[in-house]
């Protein structure tokens, strides 16, 4: 959320940055890093360790995906990796 905080930032301004990341905490849930997570991401086969925490955290609360502006990065994950783009369709398709 912080990236998507900066990002978001940079791109509308803080306050709506803030909306939009409210908006997103309502939506989704954050899987927590504790020592375990950091742990067994030490293990993983991912070039960057920074990329194999958050794969580790969605394992361990059972998410069905993770989003990312760098796929590539994600090439080792073990569940779905999807763009930013990506989930937006899907969030508004499935809106009624």
């Amino acid at each position: 959320m912080t990236t998507t905080h900066y990002l978001a930032t940079r791109a509308v301004g803080r306050r709506l940055a803030q909306r939009h990341v409210r908006e997103l905490l309502a939506i989704f849930e954050v899987a927590p890093v504790d020592a375990g997570v950091l742990a067994r991401a030490l293990g993983l086969r991912f070039s960057d360790y920074e990329d194999a925490v958050p794969h580790e955290a969605a394992l361990a609360a059972g998410a069905v995906g993770i989003v990312t502006r760098n796929a590539k990065d994600f090439a080792a994950a073990t569940i779905p990796v999807f763009s930013p783009h990506e989930l937006l369709s899907a969030v508004l398709s499935a809106q009624p």
